[in-house]
């Protein structure tokens, strides 16, 4: 029989590798790892996402329609 854990954070019962309710992910080894800290690091510093790259391209092409849109609220 598996033993079901709970999340920490608000005590629903695991069901996959993330908390269905809050989003906390399911760890089986509780430890704190170098490595872990190492790349959480790295994926918070370096991590740049595709809005990045499009928003300077965009000011560049339409820099207009780029204010126009953060004015919209898009």
């Amino acid at each position: 029989m598996v033993k079901k854990s709970k999340c920490n954070n608000c005590q629903t019962v695991y069901e996959g590798n993330f908390c269905l309710n809050c989003g906390q992910r399911n760890i089986s080894n509780n430890r704190l790892k170098f490595s872990d800290i190492i790349a959480d690091f790295f994926d918070n510093v370096f991590n740049l996402h595709k809005g990045l790259f499009y928003t300077f391209w965009n000011l560049i092409i339409r820099p207009g329609e780029v204010g126009l849109a953060y004015i919209r609220g898009q």
